[in-house]
């Protein structure tokens, strides 16, 4: 019997862009150390090979330094973003374009530079999960901005969480922000 061992065989990999970001707390001025980045691949990109990939692309992780700033190897596509930082501060979530490729020059980019996320302030949100009367025990709770995104609707993580044995939650989610023209 012969064996099919492929025996030497070079497995290139592709270098992907370097997304870099810088993450402060409210108010913009201070960067926020040791918040946990998460993106996951929200729509792939068919610009560069023209063909989705057969296997799904794992999430990708980091944590902001000292200075606010984290950098993340991603392929190019739609990503989000979830930004958890310690405290009593909530989750943001952001849905981030990755260019593979310049559009002016159609050379294959190395860096991206993203624009600050700037964390918000919290606002606690409790209540009891019931259905027919009866409270609903350890029910898992999702809460959504809906948005569009490309002209299509899209959902926006706010934050999640567990209602305990008595059906009830708490979570933390993020202020509405003022309008830019609201008054004082």
């Amino acid at each position: 019997k012969e064996s099919a061992c492929l025996v030497d065989q070079p497995i290139v990999l592709d270098n992907r862009p370097i997304a870099r970001g810088l993450v402060t707390v409210p108010g913009g001025r201070t960067p926020a150390a040791e918040v946990a980045v998460r993106a996951t691949l929200y729509t792939e990109s068919t610009a560069i090979s023209g063909e989705l990939r057969a296997l799904p692309i794992e999430p990708a992780e980091a944590i902001t330094g000292v200075d606010g700033t984290f950098e993340l190897p991603l392929e190019a596509g739609i990503w989000r973003f979830e930004y958890t930082p310690g405290d009593s501060l909530p989750l943001s979530s952001r849905l981030v374009t990755i260019k593979g490729v310049d559009e002016k020059t159609g050379l294959k980019l190395t860096t991206q530079f993203l624009n600050p996320v700037e964390l918000s302030w919290g606002r606690t949100v409790t209540g009891t999960v019931t259905s027919l009367g009866q409270v609903v025990k350890y029910t898992q709770l999702r809460f959504f901005r809906v948005t569009s995104v490309e002209g299509r609707p899209a959902s926006i993580l706010l934050g999640t969480t567990i209602g305990d044995e008595r059906g009830r939650y708490q979570l933390v989610l993020p202020m509405a922000r003022a309008a830019p023209d609201a008054g004082p």
